[in-house]
């Protein structure tokens, strides 16, 4: 089974060929928006990115249904299985190297109205500005994260995706006053 590519912000395209997917992905990266003005595109690329977009979401749906995996979903330099696992790593050294603020579970906070995903814990970091968390598989990153086991997971605070990762790094990255994280999807 191949990985289905998507290369790049504007040319999905399943293909093997690693050095293509990196030449299509430097071409993708030259239309940008700047601080000031966005990107103009004519009527003729809108209508080509559409469809691009439209055949890897036909590739990816065969993909799939030939019995693929999304993880196996590529953007040219990595699958979203091998980025899955290295935040999985990083996380549990960040846990290990901080255990008196860092937890994992088996069960989030009301294990009855709100039970844990099959086959998988929580972990988080207790940051002083609220909670960092991630859910993994128990298998193979149960034993990897050597930090406090807790009966049920403390209750979430509601927190997103964008705002656990700005809260890792501020507890832990020093930065000037106008640094911070910033999330494609603040935008």
């Amino acid at each position: 089974m191949g990985t289905i590519s998507y290369t790049g912000r504007f040319d999905p395209t399943p293909t093997d060929d690693y050095n293509t997917m990196r030449e299509m992905a430097r071409a993708s990266e030259e239309v940008k928006p700047t601080n000031t003005t966005a990107a103009v595109l004519t009527a003729s690329e809108v209508h080509h990115l559409d469809s691009q977009r439209k055949k890897f979401m036909m590739d990816l749906t065969a993909h799939i249904r030939n019995g693929g995996s999304v993880g196996d979903v590529s953007d040219g330099y990595h699958t979203f299985n091998e980025l899955y696992h290295h935040r999985a790593m990083l996380f549990a050294a960040l846990c290990h190297l901080n255990p008196e603020i860092a937890w994992k579970s088996k069960q989030h906070d009301d294990p009855e109205n709100n039970p844990m995903y099959d086959g998988m814990f929580i972990c988080g970091i207790q940051t002083p500005t609220g909670q960092a968390t991630y859910h993994y598989d128990i298998q193979p990153y149960w034993e990897l994260f050597h930090c406090q086991e807790l009966e049920t997971a403390p209750a979430y605070d509601g927190h997103s995706p964008a705002e656990a990762i700005q809260r890792l790094y501020d507890a832990f990255c020093p930065k000037s006053a106008d640094e911070g994280v910033h999330d494609e999807t603040d935008k």
